[in-house]
């Protein structure tokens, strides 16, 4: 299964990843013609971070690293550091997997949809894991 994915903060930018060999590339979408799948990633420090869906239900990737997240028992952390530093964590069986510091998109809070929560990939996927029917929601949305 190969999916086309969205970068959260610039939506032309298009990686493409195939989730059978973990093999990925990224690629330009400037006229709109390439047909994306669920999911969404961010770029830190040349790592690229992101979910996306699969037959085994949401899959979470650090570059080549992927964690499928259903029939674990995972955790999605975020904390600032400073006003536009973040932390993200992601915790799979009770041990840290995934552990970035990160300079925060700088475009937030210009419209009503472009609340730090919203458009930071980092705290939008935990906004994921709210409560039960949101991380319900989650599953279901990225399970093809």
């Amino acid at each position: 299964m190969i999916n086309n994915i969205k970068n959260m903060e610039n939506i032309k930018e298009i990686c493409v990843y195939n989730i059978e060999n973990a093999q990925f590339y990224l690629t330009q979408n400037e006229d709109g013609n390439i047909k994306t799948n669920k999911g969404f990633f961010t770029k830190v420090d040349g790592n690229l971070y992101g979910v996306m869906e699969s037959h085994r239900g949401p899959a979470f990737f650090c570059n080549k690293k992927i964690y499928y997240l259903s029939g674990i028992d995972y955790q999605f952390s975020h904390c600032h550091l400073e006003r536009k530093t973040g932390k993200f964590q992601l915790s799979c069986d009770g041990k840290i997997c995934v552990d970035v510091i990160y300079q925060i998109t700088p475009y937030t809070d210009y419209d009503a949809w472009s609340s730090e929560k919203d458009v930071d990939f980092f705290q939008w996927v935990c906004q994921s894991q709210e409560d039960e029917n949101s991380k319900e929601r989650f599953h279901t949305y990225y399970t093809t």
